[in-house]
């Protein structure tokens, strides 16, 4: 398939309010063979509990601010700017500041893998996270 018309691509709800839309613009079940694009519209205080892939992962910020942890390093990044995580680094993100933050988040697979991982930075499991 050489054009997506992400207009009528499903929105997934997700986090623990539901108020997270996320959007797969890119994956296997569109084509590709190694590529994931994610888009996400993020209100404030939401993100991703720490998490890991054997893969690399991006994101890009297109609006609002977020903070994210990679392993022990914090980073925070706006507008314009890419955070890179390396793959089998613990990391996670949160949106801060005071609007939503709209994300493109990229794998270099078409399948995404993860789990969730406890640390003193997720002290809740990914169940009592995203109930």
């Amino acid at each position: 398939m050489l054009l997506i018309d992400h207009a009528s691509q499903a929105v997934d709800w997700r986090g623990r309010d539901k108020n997270v839309a996320q959007r797969t613009l890119i994956c296997a079940e569109t084509g590709a063979k190694n590529l994931t694009i994610w888009e996400l519209h993020s209100p404030v205080d939401t993100g991703a509990p720490m998490h890991v892939h054997p893969h690399e992962e991006a994101i890009t910020v297109l609006a609002g601010r977020i903070i994210a942890r990679i392993g022990e390093e914090r980073v925070e990044a706006h507008i314009g700017q890419t955070i890179y995580m390396p793959a089998n680094v613990p990391h996670g993100f949160r949106v801060v500041g005071d609007e939503p933050a709209h994300l493109l988040v990229a794998f270099p697979v078409a399948n995404v893998e993860f789990a969730y991982v406890r640390s003193r930075y997720n002290h809740l499991s990914a169940n009592e996270r995203l109930a």
